[in-house]
């Protein structure tokens, strides 16, 4: 199996200033280091929905394609499948479910290409806030120790925001 990914949006799920307004920010002196908290929040958050939150194009190669394929990401849309003989039919050689991440194949191909778009057009409010969250977190918390101060993790946390929309 092959993945070939391409980024199709270079929108942010969040921009700085939602970030800022969350952490009641108003100058410009920490913009930089913001960004990258920004962008750390979203590859931590990828790698635990092991969903990509900005739109991509995908194109998956698979050697034997029986039954059902898997593919990577989550909210898949298909925009087509192929063999080295020529295009496969949606509905009639292969079936996606809404938004899922499979692709069933009505029998068995050989040397499979399928080409998909992948990640979210809107960004659920519930993964937005949890980016605000874990962003706010890293922002407050720079160092891994704390020295003379008791702390704990909230009951309501990013993690219960992120649950439902782990693959």
């Amino acid at each position: 199996m092959l993945l070939y990914l391409t980024k199709q949006s270079t929108d942010l799920p969040v921009d700085i200033n939602e970030v800022k307004e969350h952490l009641h920010i108003e100058d410009t002196l920490d913009d930089t280091y913001i960004y990258s908290l920004i962008e750390s929040a979203i590859a931590y958050v990828e790698q635990k929905t092991k969903r990509l939150l900005t739109k991509h194009y995908a194109k998956f190669l698979v050697e034997q394609a029986s039954d059902a394929v898997y593919l990577p990401y989550g909210n898949i849309i298909v925009s087509a499948a192929r063999t080295e003989k020529g295009n496969l039919t949606a509905n009639a050689d292969y079936l996606v479910p809404f938004l899922g991440s499979m692709v069933k194949f009505n029998k068995s191909h050989t040397n499979v290409t399928i080409d998909f778009d992948c990640g979210y057009q809107t960004i659920p409010a519930d993964i937005k806030h949890a980016l605000l969250m874990i962003i706010g977190t890293m922002y407050e918390q720079r160092i891994d120790v704390t020295f003379g101060v008791q702390s704990f993790k909230a009951h309501f946390s990013s993690e219960m925001l992120l649950a439902r929309h782990k693959l």
